[in-house]
Order: structure tokens, then C-alpha cells, then sequence
């Protein structure tokens, strides 16, 4: 990308329900209308949430639909970390990539670290950390992206989520870089 190009991705559209105590379940749709590179419609992921206890569960996600036009299966582990001294706590996952939608060749890693901070009963802090890399040559496509962001509550049910991101390492970091954006608004529904 040139510097001073602006670019658009995805909208996504989400939701998720909780089954149980232990169990949710959710999709994910991607729509590329505001992106020239990509289709109307690009992608939709399937997924699952068991929950081990109160701060550990795992996922199981689904892509049959996506821009590379192969079925994608991903698995991952989730844990929060409570840390008292910073009336926060450090949330981590850790996802594998599996199928040619995810990694071609190898496993696609992907490991996030997000520390959280409450600031007050409006908003809170996060950082989110997205390491990124391949099992076939994980230093060649190893990156780092830095996603500082925060939620605010608008009204009740109403939150809005708003950052900015940027490719900490990302191979030749000169035409690799990346530095964007991101708004999302989460609508918390309770159905009968």
C-alpha cells in the first residue's frame, strides 16, 4: 500500500448464544461492500465455546465459506488471568489454523494477549497483542500487531468498542506495516 492510501475491510456481523452455563454458540458474517478487493459477501465462520470453568474454555470454529474458497477448521484454548494489583486481568487465546482456508501449507498460530483495566463504570482499557505465525517457517511469517482499544457503555444493552491498530513486525516492516482503525458496536440481547 502507497503511504497516504486508504483502505476499507470487511464489516462484520456477529452473534452469539449462550446455550448453557457451559456452552455458546455463534457466526460470524464478513461483508466486503466497502472494500474494492473483496466480494459483497466474503466469508462466514461457524464456532463453538465450552467452558472448562469460570476462566479457561475451548473453541471450535468452522469456515465454510471464505475468500479462499477451501473449507477452514481452527481449535483453541481461552483463559483469563484476574490481576488484583491492576483491578484487571490479562486475557489469552490460543488458536490453530487447520485446512487450506487457514494455512495451505503447515498450521496457521495465532496467540493473543490482551491485558484489561477497568478505568470506570463507562469505560474500559484494553491491549490487545495478536501474535501471528505459520508451523511451517514461523520466523518468515511471524508478525505482531498492536490493537490499543477501549469500550465504552452508551446506554444500557449498548456498548461501543473503538482503537487503533498497527503492525508492530511484519517481515520487511517498510512495505509490510499496517496501521488502521476499528469501530465496533455490540448490542447485548437477551432472548426469552
Amino acid at each position: 500500500r502507497r503511504s497516504g492510501d486508504v483502505a476499507v475491510n470487511d464489516i462484520d456481523l456477529m452473534g452469539k448464544y449462550a446455550v448453557n452455563d457451559m456452552i455458546e454458540v455463534g457466526g460470524r458474517a464478513s461483508f466486503g461492500f466497502l472494500n474494492e478487493g473483496a466480494d459483497s459477501f466474503s466469508s462466514i465462520v461457524l464456532g463453538a465455546k465450552y467452558a472448562l470453568n469460570e476462566t479457561t474454555a475451548l473453541t471450535l470454529n468452522l469456515t465454510p465459506f471464505n475468500d479462499a474458497e477451501e473449507i477452514g477448521l481452527s481449535l483453541g484454548a481461552m483463559h483469563s488471568l484476574p490481576i488484583e494489583a491492576m483491578d484487571g486481568g490479562l486475557n489469552s487465546q490460543l488458536q490453530l489454523g487447520l485446512l487450506d482456508a487457514y494455512a495451505p501449507v503447515g498450521i496457521a498460530v495465532d496467540i493473543l494477549l490482551q491485558p484489561v483495566r477497568p478505568i470506570n463504570e463507562k469505560f474500559t482499557a484494553y491491549l490487545d497483542l495478536l501474535i501471528t505465525t505459520n508451523t511451517d517457517d514461523m520466523a518468515e511469517h511471524l508478525s505482531v500487531l498492536a490493537l490499543p482499544n477501549v469500550d465504552v457503555i452508551l446506554t444500557e444493552g449498548w456498548t461501543l468498542n473503538a482503537g487503533v491498530y498497527g503492525s508492530l513486525m511484519s517481515g520487511d516492516f517498510a512495505e509490510n506495516t499496517e496501521f488502521g482503525l476499528v469501530l465496533t458496536v455490540l448490542r447485548d440481547m437477551h432472548l426469552q
